[in-house]
């Protein structure tokens, strides 16, 4: 059955119609493919928080713990670059020495001064600081290089000192990104070296 509409410059209703639904289609379109984006992005992370959860377990002092984040961090999660500032007032990092990934210093060093706000929260903080923040969280010769940062507590309030990850790419961590898979890991690691 033919309906009959007119011709020209009015346009049918059936046809305004139909022009509404195909762009309501191609927002539904555009919606799913990011739904099936986040849901394999989360897939990824989840299983590679399982990966290190699995060598965590295995992990049997403080230093191989500590080799076995920077790895995985490193390997799995893409990270390109990360430190571990750890309080030496811990009796479980007695047997640690400083090196690439692990810096050791007194929770009340003055160069913790710029973080004391990231310190008294239970909360990661993503984004960015100033250049000159990254020569205490980064070895020399990269720092240049960072563009963005995750700070990620260690413990309530940072107890155990905390996680500092950086990314040469300055869109990869910033304030409004979901932090939920930065906890686990914090939880992990916190889990882990309350073992010890």
């Amino acid at each position: 059955m033919i309906f009959p509409h007119e011709v020209g410059d009015s346009v049918s209703l059936v046809e305004r119609q139909i022009t509404v639904l195909r762009e309501k289609h191609s927002k539904l379109e555009s919606q799913i493919k990011e739904i099936i984006e986040f849901a394999r992005v989360n897939e990824t992370l989840a299983k590679n928080i399982f990966k290190l959860s699995s060598r965590l377990i295995i992990a049997k002092d403080i230093k191989k713990t500590f080799q076995i984040c920077n790895n995985s961090l490193k390997n799995d999660f893409d990270i390109d670059v990360s430190t571990f500032i750890l309080f030496n007032e811990i009796k479980a990092y007695k047997n640690l020495t400083a090196n690439n990934f692990t810096k050791l210093v007194s929770n009340n060093d003055k160069d913790l001064e710029p973080f004391k706000k990231f310190l008294s929260k239970n909360i990661p903080y993503c984004g960015r600081k100033k250049k000159s923040e990254y020569n205490f969280l980064f070895i020399k010769k990269i720092k240049s290089q960072i563009k963005s940062i995750a700070l990620i507590p260690l413990g309530k309030m940072s107890e155990l000192g905390f996680l500092a990850i950086g990314s040469f790419d300055e869109s990869r961590f910033h304030p409004g990104m979901r932090t939920d898979f930065l906890l686990h890991i914090s939880e992990l690691i916190t889990s882990k070296i309350k073992s010890l």
